[in-house]
């Protein structure tokens, strides 16, 4: 739960933070988050019946959609500030951490449920940790 709601968190973080967040941002973010809803639907879907816990098969798709938001919005960010010529390299730091929780994220959710990777802890942590730094990096230097 905490997770989640820490994403929930960047998520609306990077909202704030993208610039010049015009209506056909939020349609085009819209767009691209139904699109990747739809993916992680479709992943959550195949991983479902390696999920023993009924709990899992319900929270999962939904901490992967607020993941997916996150990634979203931070594309987002980054081609805003590209289009604006201010901080496009802090949004870049944000959209590579956003994609390592992703990959980080999908890695931990294999080793949970499908349980046929050895040592687990390292490719997990080998992507979180440098996720967590980044995002602090682009924040800071966003103005968090």
């Amino acid at each position: 739960l905490s997770f989640t709601l820490g994403h929930g968190l960047y998520a609306l973080s990077i909202f704030r933070r993208t610039p010049g967040m015009t209506r056909s941002h939020l349609i085009t973010a819209a767009v691209f988050i139904a699109a990747y809803i739809a993916v992680v639907a479709y992943m959550s879907f195949r991983l479902e019946k390696h999920v023993d816990d009924k709990k899992f098969r319900v929270l999962m798709p939904v901490y992967l959609g607020i993941v997916a938001a996150v990634n979203v919005f931070a594309w987002v960010n980054l081609v805003a500030r590209i289009n604006s010529g201010e901080g496009q390299f802090y949004a870049a730091l944000i959209t590579l951490g956003s994609m390592l929780f992703l990959t980080s994220d999908t890695i931990l959710a294999r080793c949970m449920f499908v349980r046929d990777v050895e040592r687990p802890n390292f490719p997990v942590m080998i992507t979180y940790i440098p996720a967590q730094a980044l995002l602090c990096f682009g924040f800071i230097g966003l103005g968090a």
